[in-house]
């Protein structure tokens, strides 16, 4: 069963606000043409545990469906702070990358998005 670490991202040091991580969600070419126009939207589900979460599924590295993703004919960049992501990883033994569940408007408002592989 995954494991939330504590939310608290946007109190982390003011070293690691300033040093931006780069994350992936993997996407159908559909819903990646609304998020770069758009922007991301929020999921919700228990994810495993038994509360609600909401917020958009980013990795440390690109994922594709045979590791969890819905889908992943295109591949978008996020980058943003890590002090203000890193309260919401979430960690799962034996996984070989990191996962984390931010909020939609924190993505939309502080990071950089970009396509990085298109399958089409």
């Amino acid at each position: 069963m995954p494991r939330h670490v504590p939310r608290g991202g946007s109190s982390a040091p003011a070293q690691w606000r300033e040093i931006t991580m780069r994350l992936f969600h993997a996407t159908s070419t559909e819903s990646a043409a609304a998020i770069v126009s758009e922007g991301f939207k929020d999921g919700e589900g228990h994810f495993g545990t038994n509360m609600k979460h909401r917020g958009v599924w980013l990795s440390d590295s690109p994922v594709d469906v045979n590791e969890g993703a819905k889908a992943d004919e295109v591949v978008l960049a996020v980058n943003i702070s890590k002090g203000l992501v890193k309260g919401f990883e979430w960690i799962e033994e034996g996984k070989g990358f990191r996962e984390f569940l931010i909020p939609a408007a924190l993505l939309n408002e502080q990071g950089r998005i970009s396509i990085v592989h298109s399958r089409k």
